[in-house]
């Protein structure tokens, strides 16, 4: 999230601008210093959840943006529906969830959500598609190298074989050095388009676990819960993406010389 200055809430009620240092989730609510410490003291307020700003503005997006509350009610959630993946208060039980038999209390579904197994399984996962993602980059950084040397070894037996004979190989030279880098040209732009490809993977999975991280660290238990699916689901296509990569034809490209030349007396 980019730098600003936010202004505590309480106070612009009153027409007074006092910079916020922390912010509420429970709250949704930004606050001073002054209005921080009766925060911190009333019965209400006291078990609320603040974090400083710094942390805040290193909060992935996607978290800050959910809600702790019903925004259609202004209601407390205390559901979870797992039939329509969707929390709800009490109000929305009548309005949208009369049918559904599938409701957890939030109490149950948010108890040790950062130390659950859904959380340290899907780190485990994106620890090992990044690894499986470096694996990926320096094969194909190795299979460049390879091809550099293969294209210097073909320039090689093509020079020698040049110093060998008489000017008549002069055209036949050109034509097989050529077509050489041009091929290599061609296998080279495949692996660095595929080694591009992969780095931005690389930064993706990198990019979850920060935000994974930063989660568990900052988010409310709640934030934590509905933001899971994101990651999970992300995480998910990454995985399909390996495995698709695993099905392509890479590292199987490689450089030859077939010479046939016929010499005039």
């Amino acid at each position: 999230m980019a730098s600003v200055n936010h202004i505590c809430h309480l106070c612009e009620e009153e027409d007074v601008s006092n910079v916020a240092v922390v912010w509420c989730a429970d709250c949704e609510t930004f606050l001073c210093k002054d209005c921080e410490r009766h925060h911190s003291r009333i019965k209400a307020s006291k078990g609320h959840q603040t974090i400083t700003l710094d942390e805040y503005m290193k909060l992935p997006s996607f978290i800050v943006y959910i809600k702790s509350r019903c925004e259609k009610h202004d209601e407390k959630y205390d559901f979870y529906c797992r039939f329509l993946d969707d929390p709800c208060c009490v109000k929305c039980l009548k309005d949208n969830h009369k049918d559904c038999r599938d409701l957890d209390p939030f109490v149950d579904i948010l108890r040790d959500i950062k130390t659950s197994t859904k959380v340290s399984n899907l780190e485990k996962e994106l620890n090992i598609l990044l690894e499986n993602f470096e694996t990926v980059a320096k094969y194909l950084n190795s299979r460049i190298k390879t091809l550099q040397e293969n294209k210097t070894e073909s320039l090689n037996e093509i020079r020698n074989l040049r110093a060998s004979i008489n000017k008549h190989l002069d055209e036949i030279e050109k034509k097989i050095v050529d077509d050489i880098s041009v091929e290599f040209n061609k296998i080279k732009i495949k692996y660095d388009e595929f080694n591009i490809e992969i780095e931005n993977k690389k930064e993706v999975i990198q990019n979850l676990q920060n935000d994974l991280s930063k989660i568990t660290l900052q988010a409310t238990d709640l934030q934590m819960y509905v933001g899971l699916p994101y990651l999970e689901k992300t995480t998910s296509e990454e995985v399909r993406f390996l495995l698709e990569l695993k099905k392509r034809s890479i590292g199987r490209d490689s450089l030859g010389v077939k010479i046939l030349f016929k010499m005039s007396n």
